[in-house]
């Protein structure tokens, strides 16, 4: 394959994996947001 497409197809892959990290985190904070609100409407 053409040496460009080789690099550009790698940091594809990194900014996939860089993409996929970010989400999981938001959605950490959005369930643990949740999760307070829940336990200050149950209080």
């Amino acid at each position: 394959m053409n040496p460009k497409l080789d690099e550009l197809m790698a940091r594809i892959r990194e900014l996939h994996v860089e993409l996929e990290a970010d989400l999981a985190q938001k959605r950490e904070e959005l369930r643990d947001h949740l999760e307070n609100r829940r336990v200050r409407e149950q209080a």
